[in-house]
């Protein structure tokens, strides 16, 4: 974190953009919160409001940067009508049904590839012989399993701190599939164990041992911050109905964003070195939080309009890259790096992988301003249709399809997904989607008792 020579403070066409750009996502989001109580749109503006807005005009004011970077004001200007110009391409996807041409494209678009969720029905004779109890039994295991393997390989007290938490194996493929894929398991294993509680009506011990395994090997402090409010807070979704009647579930989101994102990077360090005192360390986060990388989206759509200037477009390789997250480096020797990481090392700003790339600057290092303006559309276009399948089919209790079943843990990923950068953020997002898909299909699948009456 550095300080910069202060020519950008306070001058009045940055603040005016500021301006331009927060007044515009206070007002979307507050008409998303007004349309339902949480919704892919909904993390949207609150990213916008967060990253895009307040942070880095108290960044920009107090003249504090993160990565070595001392902007111009040229260069904020220039950073935030790219903001303004992915916003506006974001509600023109959004609403697209507003637009004949658009919808007509977008119908075609999505109309080739038909949501998973539209084809379970045509399944129901491809019942699995097993009982659904059965099936039941064999996820249970499954997950009790995972949570041994992880256990045994991380540690049991190393589970409170992601310092400690994370596999580390040095095995790469080994670690990636303790992240992305034990994790998911016990996650989508107990989700599915709290919705048969509900039907039961009663919390039996098989539930409680799901839950605990998830509680013990994801601990919540022991997970990134994005992982933790996509488990915890999407199962409070599905635990709790209350949550899609009101606006109170908005509050616990925003306040979660306020307080306990920051307070969250202490729990990183407070069982591998003695860092001083814990609550110390947490005024201290709240101090510094908006000021450090933690918040440095806005900064680096600067840092990467830099390394475009100086090697160019990539033309779709980081797209490509990030799509092809699952393809190991020896088959492919030239797979790119996330993009926020090659751009502050070839700019020698920093060497730190962990550094986002945000949507909006992730379309332009790609294609320039036509990328800008394309990821924009298509992100409205994905919200606008999650919204539209999840809130759609709310009349019914209990998830009957994939989009009902994963919408409150995707959600909280999509505001990962929106600081990016994107190789990371797909990968996981990916995963997730494919771990609570196939694992709903399976106990879908099951056969039920009362099929055969």
């Amino acid at each position: 974190m550095i300080t910069g020579d202060g020519a950008v403070q306070f001058h009045p066409v940055v603040v005016l953009s500021f301006a331009l750009n927060i007044g515009i996502f206070f007002w979307q989001l507050l008409r998303s919160v007004w349309a339902h109580p949480f919704s892919f749109d909904m993390m949207t503006w609150l990213f916008c409001l967060f990253f895009f807005g307040y942070a880095p005009l108290l960044q920009h004011m107090t003249d504090t940067y993160a990565w070595k970077l001392d902007p111009t004001i040229g260069e904020v200007i220039g950073a935030n009508g790219i903001v303004l110009l992915w916003t506006v391409c974001y509600l023109l996807g959004r609403d697209y049904r507003r637009y004949p041409r658009m919808r007509s494209l977008a119908d075609k678009l999505t109309g080739k590839l038909r949501p998973l969720a539209d084809r379970i029905p045509r399944w129901k004779s491809m019942k699995f012989r097993l009982g659904k109890k059965t099936v039941l039994n064999l996820l249970l295991l499954l997950a009790i399993c995972c949570a041994g393997v992880d256990i045994l390989t991380v540690g049991l007290i190393e589970q409170l701190s992601r310092a400690t938490a994370e596999a580390g194996t040095g095995n790469t493929a080994v670690d990636l599939i303790m992240t992305h894929g034990i994790n998911n398991i016990l996650l989508f294993v107990a989700a599915i164990y709290v919705i048969e509680a509900k039907k039961a009506k009663k919390i039996g011990w098989k539930t409680l041992i799901a839950l605990l395994c998830l509680g013990i090997a994801c601990f919540p402090t022991g997970l990134s911050r994005n992982m933790m409010a996509s488990f915890y807070a999407g199962m409070l979704i599905l635990m709790l109905d209350s949550s899609r009647r009101g606006r109170w579930f908005s509050w616990v989101i925003f306040g979660g964003l306020i307080f306990i994102f920051p307070a969250m990077e202490v729990f990183r360090w407070l069982l591998v070195l003695d860092r001083g005192d814990p609550i110390q360390l947490i005024l201290n986060s709240f101090q510094s939080s908006y000021l450090d990388g933690h918040f440095d989206a806005h900064q680096m759509i600067i840092s990467i309009g830099r390394y475009v200037e100086e090697y160019g477009f990539a033309w779709g390789k980081q797209i490509l890259g990030a799509l092809l997250f699952f393809v190991p480096r020896s088959i492919w020797p030239g797979k790119p790096e996330g993009t926020g990481h090659t751009a502050i090392v070839a700019l020698d700003q920093f060497h730190f992988s962990n550094v986002s790339a945000p949507m909006p600057a992730e379309g332009y290092v790609n294609f320039g301003l036509v990328g800008v303006i394309c990821i924009g559309i298509l992100l409205g276009i994905v919200a606008r249709r999650m919204d539209s399948a999840y809130w759609r089919s709310r009349e019914g209790k209990y998830p009957e399809k994939p989009v009902d079943f994963l919408y409150p843990f995707a959600m909280f990923m999509f505001f990962f997904f929106l600081r990016g950068d994107m190789m990371s953020a797909w990968a996981y997002t990916f995963a997730q989607t494919l771990v609570g898909w196939a694992l709903f299909t399976v106990w879908q699948l099951a056969a039920d008792p009362e099929d055969d009456k």
